[in-house]
């Protein structure tokens, strides 16, 4: 977290900061994604890749704190984001049918619990990011009562985020989640205006709720998301150039300028959002269908940064909402620990603890 001179200064741009001593919050996405092989093969390991554990070639993908997300390993990954200036983790959880995943969900969603139990947990702060892309719809109320239950018991911890004593809780995708309610305003509406009293009522307060924004489009008065009425902010995981994939890979830059344009775009918002921040994208490792693109090299990730860094100080609805009408500063990085597909801050054998030094300088006390 990173606390602003409250003065006027002058960037590279020859542009002028407004006057703020807002903190600019750093999140980064976590992925719980990372277990062993299972002794019966009854389970995918997502370090294998068509029966081939893909860590032998790309051995500078493999973390350095721990290759399997397990307590020992949470209890490092706090210790080493706190350290370098990162405020909190947005920890994907999946509500999948457990009669069906059981064990797959047992390994995905086992983030948010290892980050409570740990004795680091002091030194940050988590949220929630339920994870309802395809094929984990969340459609009927009962199956909305079960997130909600993890929701609440994760909220009453006390390292959970808060933005002015509300606890944020973000639905990974808004159009997604619109869709699973029948594309309905009133019954979308419904949905969260449960959400908010069950969390009232069962003593975890006040919410800040927001869905995950993926348009090309300003958010008025007439969105969506602006009539369902009951939303505080939008965020965003990551996004794709829409390119073709070839044998090459395209420059890192193509992932920064399309950053740069979403910003453009969510400028002009009515809501609130969240900036996000690719720190790569590159899924060669799981054989994946869509294009990839070169990891950053620290020159290019700092400068990243850096016009992030005045793109939010530029933009008054860049953050989260406060009650007081203001915003509290804020961005989200994707991601700590998609190794598979690129998006990398956590230490690893290739690039040591780059990415996390760089936070540091550009956003570091």
């Amino acid at each position: 977290m990173i606390f602003i001179m409250s003065w006027a200064c002058v960037n590279a741009y020859g542009e002028v900061i407004k006057k703020t001593t807002d903190p600019i919050l750093v999140g980064i996405e976590y992925f719980n994604g990372w277990w062993p092989p299972s002794p019966h093969n009854d389970v995918h390991c997502f370090w294998e890749s068509r029966n081939k554990d893909w860590r032998t070639e790309y051995p500078g993908r493999v973390p350095l704190l721990g290759e399997y997300n397990c307590q020992e390993t949470m209890d490092k990954e706090i210790l080493a984001a706190s350290n370098y200036g990162v405020d909190f983790f947005s920890i994907l959880w999946y509500p999948m049918d457990i009669k069906k995943d059981g064990k797959i969900v047992g390994y995905l969603n086992a983030g948010v619990e290892n980050f409570m139990n740990s004795p680091n947990s002091d030194k940050m702060k988590f949220m929630v990011e339920i994870a309802n892309h395809d094929p984990n719809a969340i459609i009927t109320d009962e199956d909305w009562d079960k997130c909600i239950d993890v929701c609440i018991k994760a909220m009453k911890h006390p390292g959970y985020l808060r933005i002015d004593g509300c606890a944020v809780v973000k639905i990974h995708g808004g159009d997604q989640f619109f869709r699973d309610n029948g594309s309905s305003v009133p019954r979308s509406k419904q949905v969260l205006q449960h959400f908010r009293k069950r969390a009232k009522d069962e003593g975890a307060g006040e919410l800040l709720i927001t869905l995950g924004n993926y348009c090309k489009e300003p958010i008025d008065r007439q969105h969506k998301f602006s009539l369902i009425g009951e939303l505080d902010g939008t965020m965003q995981y990551n996004a794709l150039p829409d390119v073709v994939k070839k044998e090459t890979d395209y420059p890192y830059e193509a992932m920064t300028e399309l950053a740069k344009q979403t910003r453009e775009i969510r400028k002009n918002d009515i809501i609130d959002w969240v900036p996000y921040f690719p720190a790569g994208w590159n899924p060669r490792p799981w054989n994946d269908s869509r294009a990839s693109f070169t990891l950053p090299t620290r020159k290019q990730w700092r400068k990243g940064l850096e016009e992030l860094k005045t793109d939010i100080l530029k933009n008054p609805n860049f953050g989260f909402p406060k009650k007081d009408g203001t915003t509290q500063k804020a961005l989200t990085i994707y991601a700590w620990n998609e190794f598979g597909e690129g998006g990398i801050v956590a230490p690893t054998k290739g690039e040591k603890y780059m990415k996390l030094e760089e936070i540091k300088r550009v956003f570091g006390k």
